[in-house]
């Protein structure tokens, strides 16, 4: 949750008639409803340096939020701590649901019990990776969706996991071990010395000091 505060108020009736538009929803994240969408857009989007304007589609991806026929055309999103109001006074000290990037935005969590992996502990997970992770603690099919099993695959006891640091050092540490035994190898072979082959003397015809003829 972020902190809100008076002076940290975005007044939409000050940038847009009122009359004009169907506020649906507000703050930190407002869903507007115009009677003319155009200019409600150049509009808002030059409404406060602490409010950024969308259109529907134009929406960031991360936020898995365009995809729907309920998603008003116009989104406004306010920056951590501000507080969108169309023309009233603080609704309360905090708030939620601003960009989920911000670390203020991330909650933690807390499972216990024989489908988790005792004592392991994730930086970070997704909110929407919690759905896939539970239908597959019992044993559901899920439902189309925007999380990823793969995510939280490493907090579950049944399931193989290995992170990127991991990853990355055993394929170091196999990659060192066969470039030391391949030297090795070379080092032995160098070092074997070579055997001739076992020639017998020859004499040549024309040798008058043979010690064999008395």
């Amino acid at each position: 949750m972020a902190q809100c505060s008076q002076d940290r108020l975005i007044h939409l009736d000050n940038c847009l008639d009122p009359n004009s538009y169907t506020l649906i929803d507000k703050s930190p994240v407002a869903a507007i409803l115009p009677q003319n969408e155009t200019h409600a857009y150049d509009v808002l989007k030059n409404c406060s340096p602490n409010m950024k304007a969308y259109l529907k589609e134009e929406i960031p991806e991360r936020y898995y939020y365009h995809h729907n026929r309920r998603i008003q055309p116009i989104i406004l999103v306010a920056d951590e701590g501000w507080t969108i109001v169309q023309n009233e006074t603080l609704p309360n000290l905090g708030d939620h649901g601003y960009d989920n990037t911000l670390p203020s935005m991330h909650p933690f969590l807390a499972a216990h019990g024989p489908a988790f992996r005792k004592g392991y502990k994730q930086k970070t997970m997704g909110i929407v990776d919690i759905y896939p992770m539970m239908c597959h603690i019992l044993g559901l099919t899920p439902q189309p969706n925007n999380g990823t099993l793969s995510n939280a695959k490493c907090l579950l006891s049944d399931q193989w996991c290995i992170n990127v640091l991991e990853g990355i050092g055993i394929v170091i540490g196999v990659f060192m071990v066969l470039t030391m035994l391949t030297c090795l190898i070379i080092i032995m072979k160098n070092r074997t010395p070579s055997v001739r082959p076992f020639s017998r003397l020859q004499l040549q015809d024309d040798d008058d000091d043979d010690p064999l003829i008395g």
